[in-house]
């Protein structure tokens, strides 16, 4: 019915062969692509691994010895002991902003230490 030279079939078998290969690629990509819902669970991995990070870098005023205090931004060791003292006579902190009453503990010292502060 229909005769094809040589060349004329080579480029037909060539045609055939890169749509059928474009369409696995595009299958391909398409199979692969994250679904909406585990990007929503990705990013909240993400959050969770944030929190833990923060927790982690968070010093507990009430109970801290001087090495831990260090930690905190701005607390080199004479604060340290400062805080240390200032605990032991008035027991514990009540509130993170009761640390501004250790002498070396400003308003802006504070700011940079507030959110590694924990009480417990």
């Amino acid at each position: 019915m229909y005769s094809l030279t040589v060349q004329e079939r080579a480029l037909l078998l060539f045609i055939i062969s890169s749509l059928i290969l474009g369409l696995g690629i595009l299958h391909f990509r398409r199979s692969n692509v994250p679904t909406l819902q585990s990007q929503l669970d990705l990013n909240k991995d993400v959050e969770q691994i944030k929190e833990e990070i923060k927790r982690s870098k968070q010093v507990n005023i009430n109970t801290a010895g001087i090495e831990e205090l260090t930690r905190l931004p701005g607390v080199g060791k004479i604060i340290a002991e400062r805080i240390v003292e200032y605990r032991k006579t008035h027991n514990s902190f009540i509130s993170k902003e009761e640390i501004k009453k250790v002498k070396g503990i400003g308003d802006n010292k504070f700011e940079k230490m507030e959110e590694f502060i924990l009480l417990e």
